[in-house]
């Protein structure tokens, strides 16, 4: 008799992580912001660089997307706000105290994604022969980007010299 109820219970359990799962994945994946946005030099659109927080072990994955020009929205990013993605980046880093990428518009026709390193990057193929190329940069680590959420390590100190 003992086997049933450990069975309801474990069954119960089972559930219960289930649905624990699922509601975390639907609040996280609901999640964006907007953290870059950069005009082309002609003026006609924007590249946009929209952050989806994951948490441990790849705490910001980055969606890029290209949209008209001044399609600014300041309340948050949903779905329909953007057109399609241009690029995909998981994990990526702007230098060894950031995370993100940088939007450097070569010119009208180029979009160049540069990022320290990544776990991984791609540029979806082109179905409908978008105007504008768009490359992958990895290895350029961005000086100046702002220590947001990654602890930097102090510069190594020579033995003797520690103030």
């Amino acid at each position: 008799m003992i086997g049933k109820p450990l069975f309801y219970t474990g069954a119960f359990c089972a559930v219960v992580v289930a649905a624990m799962l699922v509601a975390t994945r639907s609040v996280t994946t609901a999640v964006r912001y907007e953290v870059a946005r950069v005009r082309s030099p002609d003026l006609s659109q924007d590249a946009v660089l929209v952050e989806i927080p994951r948490g441990p072990p790849v705490r910001f994955n980055y969606t890029v997307y290209l949209e008209r020009a001044g399609r600014n929205r300041q309340s948050g990013i949903d779905k329909e706000t953007h057109s399609r993605p241009v690029a995909f980046l998981f994990g990526s880093r702007r230098s060894k105290c950031a995370f993100g990428a940088s939007l450097r518009w070569l010119d009208s026709a180029h979009l160049s994604i540069e990022y320290m390193s990544a776990l991984s990057a791609h540029v979806p193929a082109n179905e409908h022969a978008s105007s504008v190329i768009v490359s992958l940069m990895p290895g350029r680590a961005d000086a100046g980007a702002e220590n947001i959420g990654v602890p930097c390590p102090e510069p190594p100190v020579a033995p003797g010299t520690r103030n």
